[in-house]
């Protein structure tokens, strides 16, 4: 039998593309708002690694897609043929191998970084090696442990937790992992540090894997069969932690108030309330969208739910990152949109 022929196009719908600027605006959120930076006001080195996460992430993000489609390949031959492993344009073994050399490459760059940012964050470590290992290198184990963490979430969750009932809580570890990756590693570089137990960095990674736990129970509604088994209690849950999510962060600017002050924006100090009304706006959006949703019941009605509770995520993140680094981020990451909604048209997100 003929090996498949290469198709970027097959690929594309593998790795489910559009998805992944949803990540990207995940790291732009996270870098800006712990440097309290405007993206378009970075160092050269502050590029540098902003690239790097960028790419680790995709490298992530890509392998945990097409390590998901390996395991369902069996399900996917009876209901999904349009899938690239199914219908023969990706050999299932050459799919197989790319996902975790991705994923290794992925955990690779981010142990890496966590190196680099010590480093150059203190350019006298590099005369005394000593001093750098015996003394300020005192949360790199758990930089390093989170890491690990991440990459095996993400790992357990494609080839082992999936179907299960501990799946969505173990999707949604894997993107609240990924940002404290980020977080941890820009400890030592940023303005904003989440090694602060009072830190209100702490509230994004909660919102994100109570967000995400929600909209993965929610995505298991899509088909009809799937729809009548989980019934009406885990659809109405689904759709209170999704909103629930969104919620968590109403507090956000009041802790940031407190914990560093002169890191907001001069809009966002004199008019609070402001935040706390964006927030619930686009939590009675998000549940409105997934609950109307669920009453129709449809196969296509679920679909395009999960991608308003995707996309949701571009708004929250434009939010809070808004807070600090002003209009011009937010406006940046808001611009992943309509990408991201070109590329959907032709590509599945689910």
């Amino acid at each position: 039998m003929d090996a498949p022929k290469f198709s970027l196009f097959a690929w594309a719908q593998l790795v489910r593309l559009p998805n992944v600027f949803t990540v990207w605006a995940d790291v732009i959120m996270a870098f800006c708002i712990t440097l309290c930076a405007s993206i378009f006001h970075l160092t050269a080195w502050e590029y540098a690694f902003l690239g790097i996460f960028i790419f680790a992430s995709t490298l992530c993000y890509w392998a945990g897609m097409i390590l998901n489609d390996v395991h369902d390949f069996p399900e996917d031959s009876r209901r999904r043929a349009e899938r690239p492993l199914v219908n023969g344009k990706i050999s299932l073994m050459t799919a197989k191998k790319m996902g975790y050399v991705m994923l290794l490459a992925g955990g690779f760059m981010f142990l890496a970084v966590t190196v680099l940012v010590r480093f150059l964050s203190n350019p006298d470590l590099l005369e005394n090696h000593e001093h750098f290992f015996l003394q300020k290198w005192q949360n790199a184990g758990l930089t390093f442990f989170v890491i690990l963490l991440f990459i095996l979430s993400i790992l357990f969750y494609n080839t082992r937790l999936k179907n299960t009932w501990a799946g969505p809580f173990l999707m949604g570890a894997c993107r609240a992992l990924h940002l404290l990756v980020i977080f941890l590693i820009l400890s030592w570089h940023g303005t904003l540090n989440i090694t602060s137990a009072d830190s209100p960095l702490w509230m994004i990674p909660a919102f994100s894997f109570i967000y995400i736990t929600g909209l993965t129970f929610f995505a298991r509604n899509e088909t009809e069969e799937e729809y009548q088994k989980n019934g009406l209690s885990q659809q109405i849950l689904s759709v209170c932690a999704l909103t629930g999510g969104i919620l968590i962060l109403l507090r956000f600017v009041e802790k940031l108030k407190i914990f560093a002050p002169d890191s907001l924006i001069s809009g966002v100090t004199q008019n609070p309330w402001m935040w706390q009304i964006l927030i619930i706006y686009l939590a009675v959006f998000v549940g409105l969208r997934t609950f109307n949703a669920l009453l129709n019941g449809s196969e296509k009605r679920i679909r395009r739910g999960v991608k308003q509770a995707i996309f949701t995520l571009f708004m929250v993140d434009a939010a809070l990152v808004f807070t600090v680094s002003g209009i011009f981020t937010a406006g940046f990451i808001l611009l992943m949109i309509f990408p991201a909604t070109i590329l959907g048209r032709f590509f599945y997100s689910t």
